[in-house]
């Protein structure tokens, strides 16, 4: 190793505690956002127990509760953040769009929710969940499925 490249990996590694000081830190639109993504990418892939940890104690039944279908006769599809809005330094209000279908039925679906959160001690909980638009039936309401069509291009017939 030549001298320039030893002096330049010291001067590197003596400034890298000064250059971690001096980043900012994280916001609490961004660490509301994290937490929102977080809490929906783990519902999307079926991992409820990651979901749990990032809602309130208050609203953990009731947050059961409505997701009960999903992964059972609800397929996900697709979730993604729509927006984010600070009510204040320790509320937020998240939209999502969630696309999903039914399994016994094959209509994409679209469905928007409202997710409040809140900061309880450093930690962003998702407070409060409804659907604001889109289809129904995501949260386990009864919905129309699309009758079966027969399948008239090709008949079948039984020879005995």
């Amino acid at each position: 190793m030549s001298l320039r490249a030893a002096l330049a990996l010291v001067s590197t590694l003596g400034l890298a505690p000064l250059a971690g000081a001096c980043l900012p830190s994280q916001t609490p639109a961004a660490k509301a956002s994290d937490a929102a993504r977080e809490l929906n990418s783990s519902m999307r892939w079926g991992r409820t127990e990651v979901a749990l940890e990032h809602s309130s104690p208050e609203d953990r039944d009731d947050f059961l509760e409505r997701h009960a279908a999903w992964h059972v006769s609800t397929r996900i599809l697709e979730t993604e953040l729509a927006g984010l809005f600070m009510v204040d330094a320790t509320h937020a209000v998240v939209q999502v769009d969630i696309s999903w279908l039914l399994e016994d039925d094959t209509s994409l679906r679209t469905t928007r929710l409202e997710q409040k959160w809140i900061e309880k001690n450093g930690k962003w909980l998702l407070d409060e969940e409804e659907r604001i638009s889109g289809a129904e039936g995501l949260f386990g309401e009864d919905v129309e499925r699309a009758k079966p069509r027969k399948d008239a291009q090709f008949p079948t017939r039984v020879i005995r």
